[in-house]
């Protein structure tokens, strides 16, 4: 069996305390919102009818169920976040937008004892070529920040990867309905307070690795302009 990327490896869960303003775009897709069951399943049937209009019935139910247990993975492993940016191939857009946003909270070290590549490859179970990735620190809304792009092969978890291949197959029109799930782009950041040992984390995956630069923008965005304060006070500099 693959390994689970949402294991929560890394992830903390936030305290009663705990405060989360995000700066996401106004027509961002959550896909953990509703929290309802019920009312989830009618806007993920409404979404997938309209970004894969050449699936049939039974595989939007197929999508449909695999999401549905794809939210209670990120549930578990305190995912807070699994925004999508999907648009299908057409007149004007020859190659689909397939975008999956993840926002947590991350246990981390001290910015200077910081390695992005280690933290990431530890919440997503598996490592990508750190040789072919771009590591660059930025100034944060909350303090620092660092961001990372790249790419890699990701290791689905059981019942997922047939989702995600045929989601990528019927998301290029008349693409195969079975895909590969091959090569695929990121881009991440990392975001806190000094002195504090948790931090928010940023991970943006698209399909066709070519658009991680503007993938990365859209991340870089989120992780500088949002705030996560965990109602503890930090520790004091050494």
């Amino acid at each position: 069996m693959s390994p689970d990327p949402t294991a929560g490896r890394g992830t903390v869960p936030l305290g009663a305390d705990a405060k989360v303003d995000l700066l996401l775009p106004p027509d961002f897709y959550d896909l953990l919102h509703p929290a309802d069951p019920v009312q989830a399943r009618t806007e993920l049937d409404v979404l997938f009818r309209r970004m894969l209009p050449t699936a049939s019935a039974e595989q939007i139910a197929a999508a449909v169920d695999g999401m549905m247990r794809w939210r209670e993975l990120l549930t578990s492993a305190h995912v807070l976040v699994h925004g999508f940016v999907g648009v299908p191939a057409g007149e004007h857009t020859p190659v689909p937008v397939h975008w999956h946003v993840l926002v947590a909270a991350l246990e981390v070290p001290t910015p200077d004892e910081l390695d992005v590549g280690t933290l990431f490859a530890r919440v997503l179970g598996q490592r990508w070529d750190e040789t072919r990735t771009y590591v660059e620190p930025f100034e944060s809304r909350m303090g620092w920040g660092v961001g990372v792009l790249g790419s890699f092969t990701p290791q689905l978890p059981e019942g997922i990867g047939p989702l995600v291949a045929g989601l990528g197959g019927h998301a290029v029109a008349g693409g195969p309905a079975h895909a590969e799930v091959g090569e695929v782009g990121v881009a991440a950041t990392i975001t806190g307070a000094h002195g504090s040992s948790v931090a928010l984390g940023v991970l943006g995956i698209c399909i066709d690795p070519d658009q991680v630069l503007e993938l990365g923008g859209l991340v870089t965005a989120i992780g500088a302009g949002s705030v996560l304060d965990t109602g503890l006070a930090a520790e004091p500099s050494p």
